[in-house]
């Protein structure tokens, strides 16, 4: 029987067990995490992890940390102006450069041209009210 299978028929021992390690991406995104540590947690292979989370979650679970970490990086550029690189370090990225160029991709724009496309247009939309 395969991970997925085992997921849906054994109503509570890999269920509980992957989404503890989905509460703890969301509540400590701000670490630097790995898949090897993520595993641990619930004292899996980290191959046995991410096949199974991914096969549930329809994502694997690096890509889930990296989403929750872009959501907030969006947010911390438009809300407050903390350096690039605080914001990096506040996010559990090792770099300012492993942060840019992540968000690049993620968004298809630098973080601080993110930052100020988003300020212009908030300061549009606000002269118009």
């Amino acid at each position: 029987m395969d991970g997925y299978s085992m997921s849906k028929n054994l109503s509570g021992a890999i269920d509980c067990r992957l989404i503890k390690v989905n509460r703890y991406i969301r509540e400590n995104y701000s670490q630097p995490l790995c898949l090897h540590a993520l595993s641990d947690i619930i004292q899996c292979h980290p191959t046995y992890l991410c096949n199974t989370y991914s096969k549930v979650f329809k994502i694997s679970p690096m890509k889930y940390l990296q989403s929750i970490r872009m959501i907030k990086a969006a947010e911390l550029l438009t809300q407050s102006n903390d350096p690039i690189g605080e914001i990096a370090k506040k996010l559990g990225y090792i770099s300012n450069s492993q942060f840019t160029d992540l968000f690049k991709r993620w968004y298809g724009v630098p973080p601080m041209m993110y930052r100020s496309i988003n300020s212009s247009t908030s300061c549009f939309c606000d002269e118009k009210s």
